[in-house]
């Protein structure tokens, strides 16, 4: 197989140019189809945009009753504002006057008006907001859903909320920093891939690829060194681990069954867990004890809630029940290291804008109920949360994980070389031409002909070679044809010419 030595350094080469410019033309492609297919709140026909429209077919599925006070709303970039009703009637305002007359004129219930506006404007019209009733309801429509906009002024700022649901808020900050917060917290959870770690300095260095479970179903607590997180994580790419214990400042404090107490750097926990593509859930329980250990009524000590939180579909449903009892959670969030998003969600401070006021508050019966459940499960020894931190995978780094065929390789780079290769299979005349030459004049040798040899040969053709530089065989071929259907049609316009500079 020696004769092969020349044509694998003259592939890896190529390798290295093809699979460069294929993958920069095919993904510099992909990015900007998402950047023009996601909520951009471009202009459609007659100058109405994405985020109106989708507020306008958002009222238009509200019960009868709630139509009539709903308002889908848009701030123009003049200063303007454009109102429609479910009806379609639109009114441009341009003045707080001609707001409180489009409000009279759209609703037919003013007094219970509602205005849904889209994210360009919750985002990029924050100050335009304030032109609104400061008494009106705002929703924030995205896509096909909408939530409450809570407003809140604190000194010289507004701050903004965007409710989810009877006990989760979000901070409005960024865009892109929402639109990510909100995929993640609605995003359906993995329970088989939910683990549940006890730290302990003296517990195992290594961890299984797949958790313990109970008979139930439910994640058993499972004993790992803190300090050897970043060897032990890699097997869990994808999966989700719960971390638990005491948060002082910037560590967070352990007393596991076997070792001394101790301490790690919470920034390092999150970084273990994202150099290795591994959702973490940081539950600060306000004591250093693990689940896993003994309580003192005999029975092995869990994380509080946590049954009930299984049941959940949501990632966001799944944190509220961690946090029982502990009111609504305001939910702040951040980017983390590349291709990782990190969230905070903790009570609510008391200063929090109210709630949307559409649904009603828990009875003295249903929070005393509340509070007995969360004594029993402290009684029990049992950790109960009282605030998470998390580090996830990015909605593109779970596509990434999700979609890859071959373990350890990005999946784009997976579907680049998948392209090109059924390009090269589409142009395999021209491609069989190019590796003909590439062993006659590059390699220095003629086709192998015994069987051993020419089956290392086709294997070098077909699995390198072609991904490789299918797609640049697929742009040759296209290229000639286009070349030949040309001077066809030259030879065809000069034929008679001809014809009579022969007969001449």
């Amino acid at each position: 197989m020696r004769r092969f030595t020349g044509i694998a350094l003259a592939l890896a080469f190529a390798g290295c140019l093809g699979v460069a410019a294929a993958e920069a033309h095919w993904l510099s492609e992909l990015g900007e189809i998402a950047a023009t297919a996601g909520r951009t709140g471009g202009k459609l026909a007659g100058e109405v945009s994405v985020g109106l429209e989708s507020a306008v077919k958002i009222i238009g599925k509200l019960p009868a009753e709630l139509q009539k006070g709903a308002i889908a709303a848009e701030a123009l970039e003049d200063g303007a504002w454009r109102f429609r009703n479910a009806a379609g009637d639109t009114i441009t305002a341009t003045s707080p006057e001609g707001i409180r007359s489009a409000l009279t004129g759209l609703a037919t219930d003013s007094k219970s008006a509602t205005f849904y506006v889209g994210e360009t404007t919750a985002f990029n019209g924050r100050d335009a907001l304030a032109a609104l009733p400061s008494d009106a309801k705002v929703h924030l429509a995205v896509d096909d859903a909408s939530f409450a906009l809570l407003r809140q002024k604190a000194g010289g700022e507004t701050r903004r909320y965007a409710e989810l649901n009877d006990g989760v808020i979000v901070a409005l900050k960024d865009r892109a920093l929402f639109d990510e917060a909100l995929w993640q917290l609605q995003r359906p959870m993995g329970k088989s891939g939910i683990r549940v770690m006890s730290l302990d300095a003296g517990g195992p260095k290594v961890l299984g690829s797949a958790g313990k479970r109970s008979p139930e179903g439910l994640p058993l607590a499972e004993a790992i060194d803190p300090a050897a997180m970043n060897t032990a994580l890699p097997s869990l790419s994808g999966q989700t681990i719960i971390v638990t214990g005491k948060i002082e400042g910037d560590s967070l404090l352990f007393a596991g069954a076997s070792g001394p107490a101790g301490s790690v750097p919470v920034a390092d926990l999150l970084q273990a867990a994202e150099r290795s593509d591994v959702n973490i859930l940081l539950l600060d329980s306000g004591a250093a004890k693990q689940p896993g250990g003994t309580t003192w009524l005999w029975r092995e000590r869990g994380i509080a809630h946590l049954e009930t939180a299984m049941a959940q579909a949501s990632l966001g449903d799944f944190i509220s029940a961690l946090s029982h009892g502990q009111g609504r959670l305001a939910v702040d969030a951040d980017w983390g290291a590349s291709g990782h998003f990190r969230l905070s969600a903790k009570p609510a401070a008391a200063d929090a804008p109210a709630a949307s006021g559409e649904h009603a508050g828990k009875s003295a019966g249903e929070h005393a109920a509340e509070f007995a459940v969360d004594l029993a499960q402290q009684l029990g020894g049992n950790v109960a949360p009282q605030a998470t931190s998390a580090s996830l995978n990015s909605r593109d780094t779970q596509w990434d994980l999700d979609n890859r065929l071959i373990p350890g390789i990005p999946a784009g780079l997976q579907y680049v070389i998948a392209f090109s290769w059924v390009f090269g299979l589409i142009a395999f005349y021209e491609t069989r031409r190019w590796w003909a030459f590439l062993q006659r004049k590059i390699a220095g040798i003629v086709p192998p002909f015994n069987w051993p040899e020419r089956i290392g040969s086709e294997l070098l053709y077909w699995l390198i070679f072609m991904p490789l530089i299918g797609w640049l065989t697929f742009d040759v071929m296209i290229i000639k044809m286009f070349f030949e259907q040309v001077m066809g049609f030259v030879r065809l316009i000069l034929r008679p010419f001809r014809r009579r500079k022969a007969a001449a």
